[in-house]
This record gives structure tokens, C-alpha cells and sequence, in this order.
């Protein structure tokens, strides 16, 4: 998690491992969600290429905690999420924050 805002926050991830490296298991796409309930995935799903390693989403409420998490997608479904992250967004007049 960096550079959480007013109104933003990006998340960042780092790849699963792929145990059995082949074009079946390799990761084919993401899903990163934010929720203001850290049992609850998808109020803002997008889903990402292969590539990607990083997602800003914007347009979030002001001085409110957001749980948000990422599950990486191959050619046999979607794997586990990871244990939600959570921050809070900033208050009017306040600098940005990174989280590690």
C-alpha cells in the first residue's frame, strides 16, 4: 500500500510464485478490490493484466478506512485473496502517506 490520499490510494503487489511454471499456471490477470468492510471483497473491483503490479483508486471518501485486497487470476480460476490491507484515507489539509 502507497501514497494514500484525500481521495486516492494505490496498492502494489508482488507476483505469486508460480510452483509449476507453464502457460496453465501462469498468472493471467488480477482482481483488486476496496471495501469499507474487510470481510466484504468487490464494492470496487478491477481487474488488471498480467503485467500490472500496482492499481490507484480514485474518487474514494475523504477520512474513511478502506480494507483492500488482491487475487490473482490463471487459466483454472481465481486463487485465494490476500489477508485484507487496510488505510484510511486522508482528511482535507493533510500531506500524503505511504504504507508499506
Amino acid at each position: 500500500m502507497s501514497n494514500v490520499g484525500k481521495r486516492t490510494a494505490t496498492v502494489s503487489w508482488v507476483p505469486p510464485p508460480n510452483t509449476f511454471p507453464n502457460q496453465l499456471t501462469a498468472v493471467s490477470a488480477y482482481r483488486i478490490s476496496a471495501s469499507q468492510n474487510q470481510f466484504q471483497e468487490g464494492n470496487r473491483v478491477v481487474t488488471a493484466g498480467q503485467q500490472s503490479r500496482m492499481y490507484e483508486f480514485t474518487n474514494l471518501e475523504e477520512y474513511t478506512a478502506y480494507f483492500f485486497h488482491v487475487a490473482a487470476f490463471n487459466s483454472f480460476g481465481e486463487g485465494a485473496s490476500n489477508d485484507p490491507i487496510e488505510a484510511t484515507t486522508l482528511e482535507a489539509g493533510q500531506c500524503g502517506q505511504t504504507y508499506l
